[in-house]
């Protein structure tokens, strides 16, 4: 687990550095966690790559996305007969399954997201089972570990937005499914070198041009039959799961403690890993610049949409309204002060 690798004074947020291999072995890695019991798990070069072969695999045309959802998923089945549809969840990401129960027929496929980490309401469980004859997809991008049991037939998990991995889509299929895909290996690295670079700058100074080189290196990233780099499956499989899981938790409920009056989620469960701690601004360009200015990169998830907005206005104005302060395994007790403090000094 890399903990905290600038410091109280240094960056905190943004990209990961190239994770460090651990001496020993892991009592339970980040890889055997997210694949525990599964029919079959195939290793993408991404997980966009994995949503595009499980919905194209499954040979439905309708696809059914969350109405807030990043514009990258939408653009993963470009090209694939396939028909985008989209599912209303509101101002607190929860589904409409009612929608969805009118809506749904057999030979869709659906997929549901685990914003920030948490697993999904009772009701989308309820819904599964009702339903017959569909596909479904949990979505654990930024669910290292949601704490509770999961739904879908697919999981997919990011391992690049959780550690410092520079590729890697996990695709578990519970039941075995799918066709296993046909991937090829990587041609080239490059997509590494950022991270080496951030690595290499403990201090941040040469933060622009790492920070150049990750934004080049996600606009190269595409939905293809690549496989998973060697590097990043060896980084998942020495990972020990555990004490990631726990920093997660305390970080984010010590900021749900301080701030808890912005929180997005009202509640702090016990068991989960969240991605970061989505809080609630009316200025979040603003905020997001008076955080920078003191070396805390809060991203925004997400601040466009693909679906229409005057079919999903809810879901529109809430990602106006966003703001996701870091949480994550780098750090520590005296981060999460800093942030608290960088926040409330913004809006005394």
């Amino acid at each position: 687990m890399m903990v905290s690798d600038l410091g109280a004074g240094g960056i905190i947020g943004g990209v990961f550095a190239l994770e460090a291999q651990p001496p020993g072995s892991p009592r339970q890695s980040v890889l055997s966690a997210w694949t525990d019991g599964a029919a079959a798990i195939a290793l993408f070069h991404n997980a966009r790559s994995a949503v595009r072969h499980a919905v194209r695999d499954f040979g439905r045309r309708r696809f059914w996305l969350p109405a807030y959802v990043c514009p990258e998923l939408a653009c993963s089945v470009q090209g694939l007969d396939a028909e985008i549809h989209y599912y209303p969840v509101g101002g607190t990401l929860e589904p409409d399954t009612g929608f969805l129960a009118d809506e749904l027929e057999g030979g869709d496929v659906v997929l549901g997201i685990n914003y920030f980490g948490r697993s999904a309401v009772e009701s989308w469980r309820d819904l599964i089972d009702e339903v017959e004859g569909v596909l479904w997809i949990e979505d654990c991008a930024q669910a290292l570990s949601t704490g509770g049991e999961h739904y879908g037939d697919i999981r997919i998990y990011s391992a690049r937005k959780l550690m410092g991995a520079p590729d890697g889509g996990v695709l578990v299929d519970v039941h075995g499914k799918l066709t296993p895909p046909d991937l090829v290996p990587l041609l080239q690295d490059d997509f590494v070198e950022p991270y080496r670079l951030r690595r290499a700058d403990a201090e941040g100074r040469m933060r622009p041009q790492w920070f150049q080189a990750f934004r080049a290196a996600e606009l190269g990233m595409v939905a293809g039959n690549e496989a998973m780099s060697a590097m990043s499956e060896a980084i998942l499989n020495a990972a020990d799961i555990g004490p990631m899981i726990d920093r997660r938790s305390e970080n984010y409920s010590y900021l749900h403690n301080e701030l808890g009056e912005v929180a997005l989620f009202r509640d702090s469960p016990r068991g989960w890993a969240p991605l970061g701690f989505p809080m609630v601004s009316s200025r979040c360009d603003a905020l997001c610049a008076f955080l920078a200015d003191r070396l805390i990169f809060a991203p925004r998830h997400w601040p466009a949409l693909p679906c229409p907005g005057d079919r999903f206005p809810t879901e529109h104005r809430l990602s106006t309204a966003l703001v996701t302060l870091p949480c994550d395994q780098r750090y520590g007790l005296a981060d999460m002060e800093r942030v608290v403090a960088a926040v409330k000094a913004f809006a005394p």
